[in-house]
């Protein structure tokens, strides 16, 4: 079946972040890169707001057909330890040891000396340390009582995140409405959501912990996601959000082929500044903006394949002649810590107290 049939489209008339109205002209054309069928040839036009500077697809696919953007997505598999340790060399398989007891010191009630020791050699490679904290969402560090915890995952995936922690004891709840995804193997039914909206009144305030990993830039009510997480988190409980940002370095040089884009399945993109204040105005505080050096080289990379792969094809076709831009140059001098946005806050008591008697969505 062609791409046209299996979406429908609406037309925004507001900005889905601040609600601004909408330039009917879009301020650039983006593409799935990363389909060979279902929207491979469609033309997704972008804009962004004149207000809150966020990036949004107008039009968009609808909450009911934009999972075919997700056919072949990479959250459908559960990444194996034993398929990791069989294709490790022994150098890896040393390093993932260290890595793997640096995690159970950070999540683990059962720690022991030996434990403690192993992990302790983490702190030689600050780098991965630093790589391996973020993989785990700096679960340990941002929580006062963090071992036995209670966490939701929203756009849990293949559920490798949960799973480390369920090992570790950790009680893990997860929203994902893909079938698909690995996590629906990994958690029992009665901790899987379809949707943000089906968690209900009995889980207010029954979260320390809530992460949204490469999630809100999915969601058609990025805002009402904000919301219910801090409906659903206990007081002092923590957010994570992680997300491309439109406004990196790598964007401006790479345009419509930076991989932080991703439409059709990337609707919306914040920018920096808004969504700080965005999460301050909705009950967060402690609000901390991770660097995110570890990102940059794969992001380099695949941008560049994607323009590159791109333009051959595009010459091949002879539909342009346009040789591909010699950027190696302006790529040594740019920041490399801003390709994510990586933000922990914490729910505010105050704001607990001054929407104590309104409903929240």
């Amino acid at each position: 079946m062609g791409a046209e049939f299996q979406f429908k489209l609406e037309r925004l008339e507001n900005c889905p972040i601040c609600g601004f109205e909408a330039e009917e002209k879009p301020d650039f054309i983006l593409h799935d890169f990363f389909s060979d069928d279902l929207s491979a040839n469609i033309n997704w036009y972008a804009s962004i707001c004149r207000v809150c500077k966020s990036y949004f697809l107008n039009p968009r696919p609808t909450v009911d057909t934009v999972l075919h953007a997700y056919k072949d997505y990479y959250t459908h598999t559960v990444t194996s330890d034993a398929v990791i340790k069989h294709q490790s060399s022994i150098r890896k398989a040393i390093a993932r040891h260290i890595r793997d007891t640096y995690v159970k010191c950070k999540l683990s009630h059962e720690v022991y000396l030996w434990d403690i020791l192993i992990g302790t050699l983490a702190f030689l490679s600050p780098k991965r340390r630093l790589i391996t904290d973020i993989g785990i969402r700096y679960a340990a560090r941002f929580l006062s009582r963090p071992f036995k915890a209670r966490v939701l995952d929203i756009g849990a995936g293949s559920g490798d995140y949960l799973n480390t922690l369920q090992k570790y004891g950790w009680q893990c709840y997860a929203v994902e409405p893909d079938m698909r995804c690995g996590v629906h193997s990994l958690l029992p039914s009665a901790n899987i959501f379809p949707s943000i909206d089906s968690l209900g009144a009995e889980l207010e305030s029954a979260f320390d912990l809530i992460t949204l990993s490469h999630t809100l830039e999915h969601l058609h009510d990025p805002v009402g996601a904000i919301k219910k997480c801090n409906f659903l988190l206990k007081t002092s409980g923590r957010i994570w959000i992680d997300i491309p940002n439109p406004n990196s370095s790598l964007a401006s040089i790479f345009g419509e082929f930076w991989r932080g884009f991703e439409a059709p399945r990337h609707l919306i993109l914040f920018e920096k500044n808004y969504l700080l204040g965005l999460l301050k105005a909705l009950g967060f505080d402690n609000i901390n903006c991770i660097s995110r050096p570890d990102v940059f080289d794969f992001m380099e990379r695949r941008s560049r394949e994607i323009m590159n792969s791109t333009m051959s094809e595009m010459r091949k076709q002879e539909k342009s002649h346009k040789q591909l831009p010699n950027i190696r140059s302006k790529i040594e001098k740019i920041d490399r810590s801003s390709e994510f946005l990586t933000i922990v806050a914490e729910k505010s008591f105050n704001y607990l107290v001054s929407c104590k008697d309104k409903p929240i969505r």
